[in-house]
């Protein structure tokens, strides 16, 4: 079943107001649609990823995995992306994203997308700037989140050597720096 760019209107009229003219019967012809049962994993943390989905039915949930534990990272549903990071980078994926019901989303691969954006740049860019501005607002999320653990554990960098907070220490290692500043 093909998505129509009518339907991408009616379902997502805030993506869809991103596109003009005949770009959004390109988006349309471009996302192939996945049907992913309840229960599947759509997505798993360190296996190869190459596509980005949008989800049009159903509800996701996203989660890290690590030795004897789970973490949730939160619920994915209808207009939200999932699995931006393997439209940017070849690596596996950083987290698991499984089904919580049955789910219809539109997908496109990595080698879709570069023909994509040989072909229709203008919606390649499109899509990339919605991706980018979705990766910052969970970056900024994701600081929010370790500030306010912080204050919850009664950590705070006022008491601390800024180099010895413990965010300060998960920030450095991210930027490939070692724990301690030199």
């Amino acid at each position: 079943m093909a998505i129509s760019a009518d339907e991408i209107r009616r379902k997502f009229p805030e993506i869809a107001g991103r596109f003009h003219g005949q770009t959004l019967d390109v988006l349309a012809r471009a996302f192939s649609l996945h049907e992913v049962p309840e229960g599947q994993a759509l997505i798993r943390d360190g296996t190869a990823a190459d596509t980005v989905y949008l989800v049009w039915e159903g509800r996701l949930v996203a989660f890290l995995e690590g030795p004897g534990m789970s973490v949730e990272l939160g619920h994915v549903g209808p207009g939200q992306w999932v699995g931006e990071v393997s439209m940017l980078d070849a690596g596996p994926a950083v987290a698991t994203v499984q089904a919580e019901t049955d789910a219809k989303l539109l997908g496109i691969g990595r080698r879709e997308f570069k023909e994509l954006n040989r072909d229709h740049p203008e919606v390649a860019g499109v899509i990339l700037r919605l991706l980018v501005h979705l990766m910052i607002e969970r970056l900024r999320r994701a600081d929010e989140l370790m500030l306010g653990a912080a204050a919850d554990t009664g950590r705070s960098t006022a008491a601390d050597e800024p180099a010895d907070h413990w965010g300060v220490k998960v920030y450095r290692r991210l930027m490939g720096l070692s724990e301690r500043a030199t």
